[in-house]
C-alpha cells in the first residue's frame, strides 16, 4: 500500500516537472507580445508628438512673420495718420481763409448793393414792365415760408435795384386783417405804380376803397377796405 502511494506521488511530481516549463514559456511569450505592442504604440505617439511640435514651430515662425508685417503696417498707418492730420490742418486753414473771404465778399456785395441803390433811378412804365417779365421772384415763393408776401416784396425790390431800378416797399392796411405787402415804383411817365410781386400783377391801392373791388377780384369774406397806405422812402 505504501509503495502504491509512493508511486502515485512520484508520478505527480513527474507530471508537474514535465508541464510547468511549457506553461511558463507561453505566459512569457504573451507578455513579450503585449510589451512589443505597447512599445509600437509609444513609438507612434512619439512620432505624432514630434509632428505636432514641428507644426507648432512652423506656426510660431508664421506668427513671428505676421507680427513683423503687422509692425510694418502699423508704422505705415502711423505715417498716414500723420499725413491725414497735416492735411486736416491745411483744410482747416483753407476753410478759415475761405470764411474770411466770404465775409469780405458779403461786405463788398453790401457795399455794391448800397452803391447801386444810390445809382438806381425811377423807371419808365415800359421799362418796369420789361423788368417784371424777367424777374423770377414769383417762382421762388418757397424761399419765403413765414410771410411770403413781405419776403417776395423785399426780394423783388432787391432784384430791381440790381437792375438799376429804384423802388419802394409798400404796406396797405385793410379793415379786417393784417397789412398787405406790395412794391411801388414812381415811373417817369405814368406816376406811382403798385406791384403785387407774388403774381407779377399791377394793382390799384386807394384809401377808403375795397382792395378786391378796385382790382376786379372776388370779394373775400372779411372786409378788405383799405385804411391806410405806407410807402417807404
Amino acid at each position: 500500500m505504501k509503495k502504491g502511494i509512493l508511486t502515485i506521488a512520484v508520478l505527480m511530481v513527474l507530471l508537474v516537472v514535465l508541464f510547468l516549463p511549457g506553461c511558463s514559456g507561453a505566459r512569457v511569450s504573451e507578455l513579450e507580445a503585449k510589451v512589443a505592442t505597447l512599445e509600437s504604440e509609444v513609438a507612434t505617439g512619439n512620432a505624432a508628438i514630434a509632428g505636432l511640435q514641428g507644426q507648432i514651430t512652423s506656426l510660431g515662425q508664421k506668427i513671428g512673420e505676421l507680427n513683423e508685417k503687422l509692425a510694418v503696417e502699423k508704422a505705415k498707418a502711423t505715417g498716414l495718420q500723420g499725413m491725414v492730420t497735416e492735411k486736416d490742418g491745411r483744410i482747416k486753414s483753407l476753410s478759415d481763409n475761405l470764411t474770411a473771404k466770404d465775409g469780405q465778399i458779403a461786405a463788398l456785395q453790401t457795399e455794391v448793393s448800397s452803391l447801386k441803390s444810390l445809382q438806381a433811378a425811377d423807371p419808365t412804365y415800359d421799362g418796369l414792365m420789361e423788368f417784371i417779365k424777367k424777374d423770377t421772384t414769383d417762382k421762388e415763393l418757397s424761399n419765403f415760408p413765414v410771410d411770403f408776401f413781405a419776403g417776395a416784396a423785399q426780394k423783388f425790390l432787391e432784384n430791381a435795384v440790381k437792375a438799376g431800378i429804384k423802388g419802394h416797399y409798400v404796406r396797405a392796411q385793410v379793415k379786417s386783417g393784417g397789412p398787405y405787402s406790395f412794391t411801388g415804383f414812381n415811373t417817369t411817365d405814368k406816376g406811382l405804380i403798385y406791384i403785387l410781386p407774388t403774381l407779377d400783377l399791377v394793382v390799384k391801392l386807394e384809401v377808403g376803397k375795397r382792395y378786391s373791388e378796385i382790382n376786379n377780384q372776388t370779394a373775400p369774406f372779411l372786409d378788405d377796405t383799405i385804411m391806410w397806405i405806407w410807402v417807404m422812402p
